[in-house]
């Protein structure tokens, strides 16, 4: 028999649902059950497991207290996912790679999160299991980010040696390996700039062409002007953490206003007469809101 050319199969079908509130979907090696994890980012969460044919999904109970982004070992018997065991949500460096057996029980903690820090790495993710002592993962150094191999040894799932970089591009992410050894990557390329553009506010039209106002290799956003234009905030993302940067547009300066490596400023906001800039910040999965002067100076929240 000849197989059917591809552009003439049909594919698709009814979909059906499989678990309510689910992220992040992983099938087992086998293809009968699928990892999932339910509740928010570095917040109240847990891992569950469901047979693909249906069926009642079962938490993932072990000793860890909040869990997301399961992953199953190439054996399809041990779940590694990023957790913490501590009892109130914790700060960012309580969060690290766990281990389990795919029925619950025990977890072991990996380090993952503390060999990536000491390899002078940053936002290890996209973790993939490929053999019984191998995860790949990406990971930030500096302004790029690669894909790197390292060592977890079976039993006491421990990454204790520095990880193997494995590609050396700007941006590559989310691998995904095949039997046969080969890597299948994402490399987005992408930078986020602030532009202007004059314009007639009595007609609503473009008098000029838009010009570059912040254009690093970096990502700038959220970006909000004084009422008089004189002066500008904006986020700034550098090695994986967005901080909050203020513009004299009369001299064209810039310059960091907020900077906190282990967290992350969302939404910087000018007031009106541009004195001071209002941003968000999530240190244990709830926003807060902070505000500072413009020119600097103790945070007010």
């Amino acid at each position: 028999m000849v197989a059917a050319p591809i552009s003439s199969r049909r594919w698709g079908g009814s979909e059906r649902l499989l678990a309510k509130g689910g992220q992040n979907p992983r099938f087992s090696p086998d293809g009968q059950r699928v990892a999932y994890w339910v509740g928010k980012s570095l917040a109240e969460s847990s891992v569950y497991v469901v047979p693909v044919s249906g069926g009642s999904p079962q938490k993932l109970e072990t000793n860890a207290t909040f869990a997301r982004d399961p992953v199953w070992s190439p054996d399809g018997e041990h779940i590694l996912f990023v957790g913490t065991d501590e009892t109130r949500l914790a700060a960012l460096d309580t969060w690290d790679g766990w281990v389990a057996s795919a029925e619950g029980g025990e977890a072991r903690r990996t380090r993952i999160r503390e060999t990536v820090i000491r390899a002078g790495m940053a936002d290890g993710d996209g973790l993939v299991w490929i053999d019984p002592s191998g995860v790949l993962f990406s990971a930030r150094s500096g302004d790029t980010v690669n894909l790197y191999q390292a060592t977890i040894e079976p039993g006491t799932w421990r990454m204790d040696y520095a990880p193997q970089q494995l590609t050396h591009g700007v941006s590559e992410k989310q691998p995904s390996v095949a039997n046969d050894g080969r890597i299948a990557y994402a490399s987005p390329d992408r930078n986020a700039d602030i532009w202007a553009v004059p314009i007639d506010a009595n007609k609503g039209k473009l008098t000029g062409e838009p010009e570059p106002v912040e254009n690093s290799i970096s990502d700038e956003g959220s970006p909000t002007v004084s009422a008089d234009g004189s002066r500008l905030a904006f986020t700034l993302v550098r090695s994986g953490n967005a901080d909050v940067w203020v513009r004299d547009n009369v001299t064209g300066r810039s310059s960091a206003l907020v900077v906190t490596p282990e967290l992350s400023e969302f939404r910087a906001l000018l007031s009106p007469d541009g004195s001071t800039v209002a941003f968000a910040r999530m240190p244990y999965g709830n926003a807060e809101l902070f505000v500072s002067p413009f020119e600097g100076g103790p945070e007010g929240n």
